[in-house]
Formats: C-alpha cells, structure tokens, sequence
C-alpha cells in the first residue's frame, strides 16, 4: 500500500528529501545517497512519485463495476438508460490514470 504526504514538495535531489536519515541514508529504500552525491538527481530506484495536478480522486474500477451491476440487475432498462451506461463505462475507461492500482491487502 502507498501513501500520500499532503503538502510535501517533490525533492529534486536527495540532499533535500526529508526521508533521508542522518547518515546520508534513504529512510525508504535503505541505500546510501552516496551514489548522487553532489549531483542534482534521485537515486535510480527511489520510490517517491509526484502527482501531476488533479481533480477529486475515485476508484474508477468500483465505478465500473457498479454500473456493470446496475446493468445486469436491471435488464428491462430502457435502450436510453443502455445507451447512458454503455457511454459512461467508455469515458469512465478512457480517462487518464493519476494513480496506478494497487493490490487491496485485507
């Protein structure tokens, strides 16, 4: 699972992340910054992502599903309704994503 930090600025090199410990050390991967040293890049396989601007987040993969159900559940809707909801699950599948998906852990 990730998580979002509200606020923070994506560092442009390592020397200004707050993630790295005290010894020069990224808190999240546990390698040495060493590598970058003096040089105004991330290591390679740093985990942080920057969210490009966006509008309110949902789980577009829910809403897909609930207007399958609806769909399904409903089968004497009116070839109006069909039309509406077969348009809905094309742009609903054909907007960007902001944020991959992720395996949900119970």
């Amino acid at each position: 699972m990730s998580i979002i930090i509200k606020g923070m600025e994506m560092p442009k090199h390592c020397w200004q992340c707050v993630l790295k410990g005290e010894i020069d050390e990224c808190l999240l991967i546990d390698q040495s910054c060493m590598a970058v040293w003096g040089e105004e890049k991330r290591l390679p396989n740093c985990p942080l992502v920057e969210l490009p601007p966006h509008g309110r987040l949902i789980d577009a993969d829910a809403l897909i599903a609930r207007i399958r159900r609806a769909k399904e559940l409903q089968p004497e809707l009116s070839d109006l309704y069909e039309n509406e909801a077969t348009e809905m699950l094309l742009w609903v599948g054909t907007e960007p994503t902001v944020i991959e998906a992720e395996e949900v852990s119970e």
